[in-house]
């Protein structure tokens, strides 16, 4: 159970690295100043559909009995803070940013 449990986190932290390194933002930073109606603000690396093939191949059965948004590699928004990545509201964080369940994805064009 350990070894999978590592094998997901590190196969979670390279895609995270290589989708960092590959892709562009798609908008200009934005800045928030708002707050989530639930959960916490939150900014992603990656975000997908916890069936989605290519989330269920970075963290295996860690989401088994998931569904809804996933952030992959999330870090909380604060004060005047921008995101370049994917900004969403989640209620659940695992493993200290790494995993984040119960997203909702934000519109930051407001």
């Amino acid at each position: 159970m350990h070894s999978k449990l590592n094998l997901a986190i590190i196969s979670a932290a390279m895609l995270i690295a290589v989708r960092a390194a590959a892709t562009a933002p798609r908008s200009p930073p934005s800045s928030f100043g708002g707050q989530c109606n639930t959960g916490s603000l939150q900014c992603c690396n990656a975000v997908g559909n916890a069936s989605d093939p290519s989330i269920v191949s970075l963290v295996g059965d860690l989401l088994d009995g998931v569904s809804g948004l996933v952030g992959i590699g999330c870090s909380p928004v604060v004060g005047g803070d921008t995101c370049t990545n994917t900004p969403v509201c989640c209620e659940n964080d695992i493993f200290a940013g790494l995993i984040n369940i119960g997203c909702v994805a934000v519109n930051t064009n407001l």
